[in-house]
C-alpha cells in the first residue's frame, strides 16, 4: 500500500478508504504477497476492469466532442493586446 501511495500521490489514509471502496464494489481486492505475508497487493477485478474500460470510453467520447466543439468556435485570441494609455 506504500508503494502504491506513493506511485499514485495520495495520502496513505485517502488510498486506504479509496481501495475500501473498490473492494466494497468489488472493483478490486487485496491479497498478501507471496514471499512477504505481511505485505498486501491490491489487484484489480473483472468488474474493476470493466468499470475502468467503460470510464475511459466515456472519457475519450468527451473529449472528442470537446474537441470537435473547440474546433467549431471562431478562432480568438485568450487575451487580447494591451492598450496604450490614454489611447496612444
Amino acid at each position: 500500500m506504500g508503494e502504491l501511495a506513493e506511485v499514485s500521490g495520495m495520502a496513505n489514509a485517502s488510498l486506504s478508504r479509496t481501495v475500501d471502496a473498490l473492494e466494497d464494489t468489488a472493483c478490486a481486492f487485496r491479497l498478501p504477497t507471496v514471499t512477504d505475508r505481511r505485505r498486501i497487493t491490491v489487484h484489480v477485478s473483472d468488474r474493476g476492469r470493466d468499470k475502468l474500460a467503460r470510464i475511459r470510453q466515456i472519457v475519450v467520447a468527451w473529449e472528442q466532442t470537446l474537441q470537435q466543439r473547440l474546433d467549431q468556435m471562431p478562432q480568438q485570441p485568450f487575451l487580447k493586446p494591451p492598450t496604450s494609455p490614454r489611447g496612444r
